[in-house]
């Protein structure tokens, strides 16, 4: 029977929301996103009486196809990765395994009582081929410069400077930019050389130059030219990019590492950021030289100090921002491959107050969907200290505190699903075996990056260590962590 615009829309809506979300695990988001495009279906369909029944059902089905392809498939994707394995599966014993996800060459267990000055003391040694981190703070070579920088929200086209180039948002950006030489002996007659790019932005909380507070024709308000230029604070934010890729103009360096506007987020809630990356990744890639961490084996197999390459960086930038710049608290976070980062770091550094590394690893005995070869639980450093001990010692002091995000359904890395029960587990020992805070937030998400969930939690902790605040407890109790959800089923035994 031939129906009218509005007949067809609400029947097309009662049909779309049925197959949807019936299997859709979060019925909310799945109606309202129904309710969206829907609505514009009975404004198409209300206001064209006239179109074909043919012309509906292709206008129908296409909507189904684009909706499946665009929204829907993301969740499908990530319960995909939590129903691969069974929990039973989902385990890697400490004798080495060719499972994926497991070390042929398997892990070490910690001691019953570990003497984790003594451990933190071997990592360094492992890491640096000396028995202390390194002092130096001149970097090898400073500049500054403003730059254009496109960020994946348009909102500076709507308030502020920004404006609208080559289909994203584009900002000029102040930058200093400092470079790193690290260096490590292979043999008498060869040095191997690495060059670790770092870019520092300053805290732009109070600065809007030109900022329309009325932006309608005359008359209207309108901030001063700069009421508050961007100055140095107390707290610096490292931020670790990892493997990311910069969305800086035409794809490539000078930007300063800002992959999904992360950094100039932090800005604008106050906070100074370095921001570091990978050897080989974003503004360290070289088209001429490697790509792969794999490259580093070859000196790994002769004995050479070759995590240097991925943790001095961090460790001379923490010198010069201390020495130079006089910064006093130093907060330490990064997602993937930057989240290893801040894993590793925090525990030989004491200097980092508050590290938060996002989706950036998990205890040995837990099968791994993605890593890299520094990350391996059967690398020399790691027979020193696996994971846990590295959560142990990035809290070990007190008054400093590790906050290990995970995502529930994590397409790339380290998911929370079908693993709170062990996750509890090697939480209750680390929190037993430091005298500061450790805490995992699994927090809702399906997507590799750092959510606006996990931007709560960090503003919230780096704002009391910008204060000069006590973290505590209570602190670490986020909403958002799931874990909470389910105090049953805990897991028999810890692996450690």
């Amino acid at each position: 029977r031939e129906k009218s615009g509005r007949e067809m829309a609400r029947t097309w809506f009662i049909w779309r929301a049925h197959i949807l979300c019936t299997v859709h695990k979060n019925k909310w988001p799945c109606w309202f996103h129904a309710s969206v495009i829907d609505s514009f279906c009975v404004v198409v369909f209300g206001t064209r009486r006239l179109m074909s029944t043919a012309l509906r059902c292709i206008f129908v089905c296409t909507t189904v196809v684009l909706a499946h392809g665009f929204i829907d498939r993301p969740a499908l994707r990530a319960s995909d990765i939590c129903a691969t394995w069974l929990p039973s599966e989902d385990f890697c014993p400490p004798g080495g395994s060719n499972a994926s996800g497991c070390t042929i060459g398997g892990y070490s267990l910690l001691p019953e009582k570990p003497d984790w000055l003594s451990v933190r003391a071997e990592l360094i040694r492992e890491f640096f081929g000396t028995s202390q981190l390194p002092t130096r703070y001149t970097p090898d070579n400073l500049s500054t410069f403003s730059t254009p920088h496109r960020f994946p929200s348009c909102l500076y086209t709507i308030w502020g400077p920004g404006q609208s180039s080559g289909g994203g948002c584009v900002k000029d950006i102040n930058v200093t930019e400092i470079i790193w030489n690290i260096s490590a002996s292979v043999n008498s007659t060869y040095n191997l050389r690495l060059q670790s790019k770092v870019f520092f932005t300053l805290n732009t909380s109070a600065y809007a130059p030109g900022y329309a507070i009325w932006p309608y024709p005359s008359p209207h308000a309108e901030q001063p030219p700069a009421p508050v230029l961007p100055h140095r604070g107390r707290t610096l934010v490292i931020w670790h990019n990892g493997h990311g890729v910069t969305q800086g103009l035409n794809g490539s360096c000078p930007t300063f590492g800002d992959t999904e506007g992360e950094i100039d987020w932090l800005n604008l809630l106050g906070y100074d950021v370095a921001v570091v990356m990978m050897p080989f990744h974003d503004c360290n890639d070289d088209p001429h030289g490697p790509h792969d961490h794999e490259w580093f084996k070859q000196f790994a197999d002769q004995g050479v100090p070759w995590m240097r390459f991925f943790i001095e960086p961090v460790i001379l930038t923490i010198n010069y921002a201390k020495t130079v710049l006089g910064y006093e608290n130093i907060v330490m976070m990064g997602l993937s491959g930057g989240g290893w980062t801040t894993t590793v770091v925090p525990a030989v550094d004491p200097r980092i107050a508050l590290s938060m590394p996002v989706a950036g690893s998990a205890p040995c005995d837990f099968r791994h969907t993605s890593w890299d070869f520094e990350q391996f639980c059967d690398s020399p450093w790691a027979r020193i200290g696996n994971y846990t001990a590295l959560y142990v010692l990035a809290a070990l002091e007190p008054g400093r505190t590790s906050v290990q995000m995970l995502h529930e359904a994590d397409p790339c890395c380290f998911h929370g699903c079908g693993r709170h029960a062990r996750i509890r587990t090697y939480n209750r020992y680390v929190q037993g075996q430091t005298h500061g805070l450790f805490q995992t937030i699994v927090s809702e998400g399906n997507m590799h990056q750092w959510n606006p969930r996990e931007k709560v939690v960090a503003a919230t902790l780096i704002e009391k260590v910008r204060r000069g605040k006590p973290i505590i407890q209570y602190d670490l109790d986020s909403p958002f962590n799931i874990l909470k959800d389910d105090e049953l089923g805990e897991a028999n035994h810890l692996i450690v």
